[in-house]
């Protein structure tokens, strides 16, 4: 088996994030762009809510074509990796 590794174009880059505690109305606005209440869309909603990447807002389109490690990694620095209710769909 050849296994090719390929640069992404599409995906999404920064070198740094700002992130603040989530408030209520945060988990709010998640839901209403991620349109669910729970799951990786859920995190990537409430990521674009109370993170600044490079100094900006990121849209949560944006943020779908974020790298596997660096959600995971922002995710366990928003302390959601632990919550597996919010990983399920």
């Amino acid at each position: 088996m050849n296994i090719k590794k390929i640069d992404n174009k599409s995906m999404f880059t920064f070198e740094t994030i700002e992130m603040r505690e989530p408030v209520l109305q945060d988990f709010i606005n998640a839901e209403m762009i991620s349109g669910s209440m729970k799951g990786f869309k859920f995190i990537i909603g409430l990521i674009s809510e109370t993170c600044l990447f490079d100094g900006k807002k990121a849209l949560f389109e944006d943020l779908l074509n974020m790298r596997s490690e660096d959600f995971l990694s922002v995710s366990e620095a928003m302390e959601l990796s632990n919550q597996e209710d919010l990983l399920k769909d």
